[in-house]
């Protein structure tokens, strides 16, 4: 009895023996392929990320927006300055600024009133130093010019102001309308163009 009671427990060792066997050989090889599945889940996850990152990251040329800047330089030896509402630094042209409300003032001499030009909007260059101004465009110097119009080129380098729009103002010897302009050193010298018409304040 002893002998067959020894025996089924022997049997039952065994039949559990490879039930454990069984589980663990079926555990050593689904475990390499659920890991593999999830470092492939993960790898996918992270290339899809990057992908979504990479197409909303800039491509090209990125433009530089700034609030209230200030341009500074020296105009054949006199200092003057350049300010804007706003601007934007073009990204293809990095030497080309758009500028918002610009005013630049250019001082002739200490103590006398500077040169003052205005304008709805402008471009600025940084390479030639022109500043292109359109709208709204208000001149004044200290040699008495005051003059509004549509547009303005200021060569800073050169010293001359010229424009080829509509011209109405006034000057040391009174008041003006012409077609174009150019105006050198200042108001030292004023030359009128097309359909000249002046009004003078001598008696």
């Amino acid at each position: 009895m002893d002998a067959g009671a020894d025996a089924e427990r022997r049997g039952a060792a065994v039949r559990n023996w490879r039930r454990r066997s069984h589980g663990i050989n079926l555990v050593r090889r689904v475990l390499p392929l659920m890991m593999i599945a999830v470092l492939g889940g993960l790898g996918w996850w992270l290339f899809s990320q990057a992908s979504k990152s990479d197409a909303t990251a800039p491509t090209g040329p990125v433009e530089i927006h700034m609030k209230n800047p200030v341009f500074q330089g020296r105009d054949d030896g006199r200092p003057f300055i350049l300010q804007a509402s706003e601007a934007v630094r073009d990204g293809k042209d990095y030497a080309r600024i758009a500028l918002v409300d610009p005013k630049m003032e250019i001082q002739e001499k200490p103590g006398e009133p500077p040169t003052r030009i205005s304008a709805a909007t402008g471009v600025y260059r940084e390479d030639t130093l022109i500043l292109d101004l359109k709208g709204d465009v208000r001149y004044s110097d200290a040699a008495g010019w005051r003059f509004l119009t549509t547009n303005a080129v200021v060569d800073t380098r050169r010293d001359v102001v010229t424009g080829n729009r509509g011209i109405e103002g006034e000057g040391p010897s009174g008041q003006f309308k012409a077609d174009g302009y150019v105006i050198y050193n200042q108001g030292e010298r004023v030359v009128l163009r097309g359909n000249v018409r002046t009004v003078s304040d001598e008696k």
